[in-house]
C-alpha cells in the first residue's frame, strides 16, 4: 500500500492486549508418556577412502616384477649403449686420426667410397657383415691398377671378362665391426698419366680381432667388340694376404704386360697371353694351366709352380719348399744363349723341355734346374739340328735324371756320393736327325758315345754325330746320396 497526507492518522487496531491490561494465562495440556523406538538401533559403518583390490596371485606378481625388471634392463642398456656409441665413435676418431695408411707415394686417392650398400650376412662368419661397392671407367691407356696394402688387408681377387664397354670393379667388404669397415679406405686411385684403378687401404699396424676385415673383389675387363682379343697396355695388381684367379683370357684380352703379385695367396690361371709377364706371390701354389708370354717370372716361396710356360725366354721359376711341375717350350729366335731357370728346395722337379730355333744357327739354350732334398727329373724333349744347349741340373739327398734328345751333341759328367752313376743309351731308335723320318736316307751318319768311368759316383764323355760337335753342348747332373742317370 502507498501512503498519501489525506488520509487520517488512527492507530491501528490490534488484537494484541495493551500493556496494564489483564488477561487470562494460556492453558496447557498435560505432558504424556514420550514414544519409543519404532525399530533396531542402526549402525554406522565407515567406508574406506579407495575401493580395495583383491589379493593378486603370485604367477601375477612374478609376472608384474619381471616386466618392471626388463623396462629398467631396456633403460640401463639405452643409456649404456649412447655411453659406449659414444666412446667408440671418441675412439673411432681417435684411431682414424692416428692410424697410418700404407699408400704409395706415387699414388693419389681420388675418390673414396663413403657410403657402402648392404650386402648379405653370414653369422657363421667371423665377419659376418657385408657392404658393397663398385667402380666402373673406361681402360686406362697405359695401366689398369688394382692394389691393396695394410695390416687389416686380405681376401679374394677374381678377374673376369664382360660385354661392357668400361672395366667395372666390384668391392665386397666383410666385417664383425661397423668401425673396421670404417677403417678401410676404399678408392679410386691414379698413379702417373694413363694409370688408373681402384686401392683398398688398412691401417699398416693395427691388431685385434674386432677389427678384421676381408674382401671380395672382382675386376672385370671388357671383351673386344671385334673379332680380335681385346688389347690391354698392362695389368698391374699388388694386392697382400689375396688369393688371385684369373679367367681363361687366352682367346679374349691381350696383355703387353701383365704383373700379379700377392703374398700369402695362390694365383691361379687356365690360360694367359701377354709380351711380358711378371707373376710373384709368397707361402701358396702359382698354377697356370698355359701362358704364352715372351718373357717370364714367375716366382714364390712356400708353395709349388704348375703349368705350360710357352716362351721366347728369358724364363725364371723360383720358388722354395715348393715342386715344380711344368712343360716348358721355349723359341730362340736369336743366336744369344736363352736361359731357363728352375729353383726350388726341400721338394722336386718335373719338367719337360721344348727346345725350338727359329734361326738358322740353331739357337743356343741355358737350362739350369736345381733344388735340394728333392728328386730331380728333367726331359729335353726336342733340341733343333746344330742347337747349343748347356743345362746344369743340380739336387741333394735324393735322385737325379736327365734325359736328352738324338740331336744333342756334346760333353757329359754326372756326379754322385754314396750311390750309382748311369749312363743309358736309346739302342735301336737312335736315326740320324738330320735323315726324314722315314725312308731311306743318303750320308747317313752314326752316333758316338763315349763314356769314361772315373769312379763309381762319377762319369764324364761325349756323344756326337759328327766329331766336330764333341765340345758344342755341355751336360753337368750333380747329386748326393743318390742315384743318377742320363740318359741319352
Amino acid at each position: 500500500m502507498i501512503v498519501t497526507e489525506s488520509t487520517p492518522k488512527t492507530p491501528p487496531k490490534s488484537n494484541t492486549p495493551l500493556l496494564g491490561e489483564s488477561s487470562a494465562p494460556p492453558a496447557y495440556a498435560p505432558r504424556g508418556p514420550s514414544a519409543g523406538p519404532s525399530g533396531p538401533y542402526i549402525v554406522y559403518q565407515q567406508q574406506p577412502l579407495y575401493p580395495q583390490r583383491p589379493p593378486q596371485s603370485a604367477g601375477k606378481r612374478f609376472l608384474k616384477a619381471f616386466l618392471v625388471a626388463v623396462g629398467i634392463w631396456v633403460l640401463a642398456s639405452a643409456l649404456l649403449g649412447s655411453i659406449f656409441s659414444s666412446r667408440r665413435y671418441r675412439h673411432y676418431q681417435m684411431v682414424d686420426l692416428q692410424a697410418t695408411y700404407p699408400v704409395p707415394d706415387n699414388v693419389e686417392l681420388d675418390e673414396c667410397v663413403t657410403e657402402w650398400t648392404t650386402g648379405p650376412t653370414n653369422p657363421t662368419s667371423s665377419t659376418p657383415y657385408t657392404s658393397l661397392a663398385s667402380f666402373s671407367f673406361p681402360i686406362p691407356s697405359k695401366t689398369l691398377l688394382l692394389l691393396s696394402k695394410g695390416s687389416l688387408s686380405g681376401g679374394r681377387l677374381k678377374v673376369v671378362t664382360s660385354a661392357s664397354d668400361d672395366v667395372k670393379i666390384t668391392v665386397a667388404i666383410h666385417y664383425a665391426d661397423t668401425l673396421a669397415r670404417e677403417l678401410a679406405k676404399v678408392c679410386l686411385i691414379n698413379r702417373d698419366e694413363g694409370e688408373q684403378g681402384v686401392g683398398l687401404f688398412t691401417p699398416t699396424e693395427w691388431r685385434g680381432r674386432p677389427y678384421s676385415v676381408s674382401f671380395d673383389v672382382e675386376l672385370s675387363i671388357p671383351r673386344s667388340q671385334s673379332n680380335n682379343p681385346q688389347f690391354i697396355n698392362a695389368l698391374l695388381t699388388d694386392v697382400n694376404n689375396f688369393s688371385q684367379e684369373i679367367d681363361s683370357l687366352q682367346d679374349v684380352v691381350v696383355f703387353d704386360t701383365l704383373t700379379l703379385q700377392g703374398s700369402n695367396g695362390g694365383i691361379r690361371s687356365p690360360s694367359l697371353v701377354a709380351t711380358n709377364t711378371i707373376i710373384k706371390t709368397s707361402n701358396a701354389r702359382v698354377a697356370i694351366g698355359h701362358l704364352m708370354s715372351s718373357t717370364a717370372s714367375v716366382r714364390s716361396s712356400g708353395g709349388g709352380i704348375t703349368g705350360t710356360y710357352v716362351t721366347k725366354g728369358p724364363l725364371n721359376l723360383i720358388t722354395s719348399n715348393g715342386a715344380i711341375d711344368v712343360s716348358i717350350s721355349v723359341t730362340s729366335d736369336t743366336d744369344r744363349q736363352v736361359p731357363v731357370l728352375m729353383t726350388t728346395s726341400n721338394a722336386q722337379i718335373n719338367a719337360v723341355v721344348d727346345l725350338i730355333s727359329t734361326s738358322n744357327s740353331g739357337g743356343s739354350f741355358l737350362v739350369q734346374p736345381k733344388t735340394s732334398n728333392g728328386r730331380l727329373t728333367t726331359t729335353i724333349k726336342s733340341l733343333p739340328i746344330d742347337g747349343k744347349l748347356k743345362l746344369e741340373a743340380r739336387t741333394s739327398n735324393s735322385l737325379a735324371q736327365v734325359a736328352l734328345p738324338l740331336t744333342y751333341e756334346g760333353g757329359f759328367s754326372l756326379a754322385t756320393s754314396n750311390a750309382a752313376t748311369l749312363v743309358q743309351r736309346r739302342g735301336s731308335s737312335e736315326r740320324d736327325p738330320k735323315c726324314p723320318d722315314s725312308g731311306e736316307c743318303e750320308g747317313q751318319r752314326s752316333r758316338t758315345v763315349s763314356t769314361r768311368m772315373v769312379r763309381k759316383t762319377s762319369a764324364a764323355g761325349v756323344v756326337h754325330w759328327d766329331a766336330k760337335n764333341a765340345q758344342r753342348g755341355d751336360v753337368s747332373l750333380k747329386t748326393s746320396n743318390g742315384g743318377v742317370t742320363l740318359v741319352l
